[in-house]
């Protein structure tokens, strides 16, 4: 019984729709191209190398690993909403699957 309400909530949530795609497959899509824009950043922000002949000064320094701290913050949080939100939709769907198997013994 209360499997069932599980799974009527879910595909109440995960089929909301807006024009021919749902809700949850546009917040996936949208949280992993967010996760790839982090990515790109991180990348770019671990590339770029001093020139150690110039002596930085303190608050300049402390910006830079500021801003890199922030950038490494963003990818941790976009990658685990993408990874909330894929894990999500695949629990859904074993448990789905699930119920319907038990319906067939039943």
């Amino acid at each position: 019984m209360l499997n069932r309400g599980i799974i009527k909530f879910g595909d109440l949530v995960f089929n909301i729709r807006i024009g021919t795609l749902s809700v949850f497959s546009i917040i996936t899509t949208v949280s992993f191209v967010v996760l790839a824009a982090q990515t790109y950043d991180l990348q770019k922000r671990y590339s770029i190398h001093s020139d150690p002949h110039i002596e930085a000064h303190y608050s300049a320094d402390l910006q830079k690993k500021a801003s890199r701290w922030r950038s490494e913050r963003n990818w941790w949080i976009s990658a685990l909403t993408f990874t909330i939100y894929w894990m999500l939709l695949r629990f859904h769907a074993v448990k789905k699957q699930l119920l319907r198997a038990q319906r067939h013994e039943d």
